[in-house]
């Protein structure tokens, strides 16, 4: 018995609807568009609509899992977005917007990414599993990141007598960005447990690495009433999804007894 040349393999496959083209850059292209395009924008499905325009011309997936893994989550997305977003000028946010959002941008396209490359099946190299794995990490772990909420510390250090009663030190607080960075504010403060006032300061500076982008927006001090107000603004954003994050202000108060509240 003689082996099946290549054409009969294929005519043989047509039957049932199994693509016989080899994996290339297309599909992978495709592939990362549609998962990192999640990740970089996960408020709009623009990576799986991208995706979906580069799925038609692929001859690696069968119309059917085309439409499973590609076109049907994109009109799902469409439909959801067309019915809810005339409803969110009328009741406002919600956490039914949000989960509206996290399934039309990132539920629905992961789900789509990860179909199309199930149906690829042993096309798929172990190889180029590997590429696609460590790229939507890389992606992803940034974003992941950064809906963890910043923790602060805060504490007077160094206080030392000055004349009469007074005594002085330096206020030192922080926010936390786990895995991300700090911003460090440092002021030094008097006070003689009835009137507390600034000596030097404040000073603020954001360090941060490739995973978070750190910006201080303000940072001042002063009077109010009987305390020293300390406040920083400032704002935040992954690396790779710029969305993931936001602006937020940070205030202390500095006590005549030299506390902080």
């Amino acid at each position: 018995m003689t082996a099946p040349h290549g054409d009969q393999i294929a005519e043989a496959r047509q039957p049932f609807g199994v693509p016989d083209a080899q994996v290339g850059p297309l599909e992978i292209v495709i592939l990362l568009v549609i998962s990192v395009g999640a990740i970089v924008l996960p408020v709009l499905p623009v990576g799986l609509l991208l995706g979906c325009l580069l799925l038609w011309r692929s001859r690696c997936w069968s119309e059917r899992a085309k439409w499973i893994g590609g076109y049907l989550p994109l009109l799902v997305c469409v439909a959801v977005l067309a019915i809810w977003l005339p409803l969110h000028t009328v009741v406002g946010p919600s956490l039914a917007l949000l989960a509206v959002i996290g399934l039309t941008g990132l539920v629905l396209p992961l789900a789509s990414a990860g179909y199309l490359a199930i149906r690829l099946g042993r096309r798929l190299r172990l190889i180029t599993w590997a590429v696609l794995f460590l790229v939507f990490t890389a992606v992803a772990t940034p974003a992941a990141l950064g809906v963890a909420q910043p923790t602060t510390s805060a504490y007077i250090g160094g206080p030392s007598g000055g004349v009469g009663t007074t005594k002085c030190g330096g206020f030192y607080a922080a926010k936390h960005f786990s895995q991300r960075g700090t911003i460090n504010v440092s002021v030094g403060v008097c006070w003689d447990g009835s009137h507390v006032w600034k000596d030097w300061g404040p000073n603020c500076a954001a360090n941060f690495d490739r995973l978070a982008t750190l910006t201080v927006r303000s940072c001042t001090s002063k009077t109010s009433g009987l305390a020293l107000e300390i406040e920083l603004r400032y704002s935040y954003a992954a690396s790779t999804s710029p969305l993931i994050g936001g602006s937020a202000t940070e205030a202390w108060l500095v006590l005549p007894n030299g506390s902080i509240h």
